[in-house]
């Protein structure tokens, strides 16, 4: 009996990428690279594979369903790295922790993650980000809002829109409910947007019941947030819509009040986001292409106290959507192609080399004849440039 074979085709959620779709991933990465230095962020890169330890628990942990698992020559378990900011922190918290604090820190690698809803996403992802490092300020919130604004009109122009929250209210409003059950519940009806589900759950939780009706409505311009100062009586509810509306108003100032809207039932990961969180999109896509918020609990897995605020490109699909728009570098420049016999060779690479330096790109003819060249050339659409003997 046959066995079925796989040496043809790529994992599930994996796939190959060629020629102009490399071209792509590269131009992404290059023009956020250019982005993050140029604001004084350094680069770091961390190992593919992790201990398991890294995310089996604490507030980095993911569950095991998601990890690829492998192990090492001493039977110890390892995982591919599924995400890119705890291993960072570990980073942080061992070889950087001697550093002078903030620290202002840059990454491109890939994540693996197992796509375990089934829902056509991809299991292997390059991501480029920023982590801010050691300060609480509200400007790092800022520097890092700005940080995503310029990111996204990097790689889009004006077409796209960045989605604000703040995970101080979720917290606030479930901090009201005291089963954890019932509190997960919640949680998923506010980041779903399930209106239904949220009225029949606003009578279990007393004063708060009316923010949990209204907050699902609570979605546009900043404007919004003065009315949501009705729905919440709390201090650090009060703070929270108060943080929203500087940094609100300080993207409109820097030119960008058209690219921003709120909503205030963002929940991104609620146990690693602490306080305002934010999502990038471009106007016809519904894909989050950028994700982050501040993180000031994740350092206490490494016993120190050291809050955090950054955010990551989805670079693939960046990549896919500037290949769907046509928007690649110099993916339809023409090929100029030159033919000699094998004895003209020097000739040929010599003349290649002058081409290469006016911004021309060459490519050498392989074929054994004018008449097979001629046909290669034409067929690909290349320029083609004889040297005679």
């Amino acid at each position: 009996m046959d066995m079925k074979r796989y040496d043809r085709i790529t994992p599930p959620g994996t796939k190959d990428y060629v020629f102009d779709e490399c071209e792509c991933l590269r131009s992404v990465c290059e023009k956020l690279r250019g982005l993050f230095t140029e604001h004084d962020y350094l680069e770091v890169r961390t190992p593919t594979i992790e201990f398991f330890d890294t995310f089996s628990n604490g507030v980095g942990k993911i569950s095991q369903d998601e990890l690829y698992t492998l192990t090492d020559s001493s039977g110890r378990l390892l995982v591919l790295r599924p995400d890119s900011t705890k291993p960072i922190a570990r980073l942080c918290a061992s070889r950087l922790n001697k550093r002078s604090l903030p620290l202002r820190i840059w990454y491109n690698q890939p994540v693996f993650r197992r796509n375990i809803q089934l829902c056509k996403k991809s299991d292997e992802n390059l991501q480029s980000g920023v982590e801010l490092i050691g300060s609480k300020s509200i400007k790092a919130d800022i520097e890092m809002l700005l940080l995503a604004v310029e990111s996204m009109n990097t790689l889009f122009g004006r077409n796209f829109l960045i989605e604000i929250g703040h995970m101080g209210l979720i917290r606030s409003l479930l901090s009201n409910i005291s089963d954890p059950i019932l509190s997960m519940k919640t949680r998923i009806a506010i980041a779903s947007k399930n209106y239904p589900e949220l009225l029949s759950l606003s009578d279990c939780v007393g004063e708060a019941g009316r923010a949990l009706r209204e907050i699902p409505k609570s979605f546009g311009s900043p404007d919004i947030l003065d009315l949501a100062k009705n729905l919440f009586s709390k201090c650090e509810e009060q703070k929270a819509l108060d943080e929203l509306k500087l940094l609100c108003q300080i993207v409109k100032d820097h030119g960008y009040g058209e690219n921003i809207i709120v909503d205030l039932a963002v929940v991104n990961d609620y146990e690693y986001y602490t306080g305002v969180v934010f999502r990038g999109y471009i106007r016809d896509e519904g894909m989050a292409l950028l994700s982050g918020g501040r993180y000031d609990t994740l350092y206490s897995d490494y016993g120190i106290d050291m809050p955090a605020v950054g955010f990551a490109v989805g670079v693939n699909d960046v990549a896919r959507i500037m290949s769907a728009k046509a928007e690649k570098p110099n993916c339809t420049d023409k090929i100029l192609m030159i033919y000699s016999s094998a004895n003209k060779m020097p000739q040929a690479l010599s003349e290649a080399k002058k081409y290469k330096l006016k911004g021309y790109k060459t490519q050498i003819s392989l074929d054994d004849n004018d008449c097979d060249a001629i046909a290669n050339a034409k067929k690909s659409g290349a320029e083609l440039i004889i040297i005679k003997d």
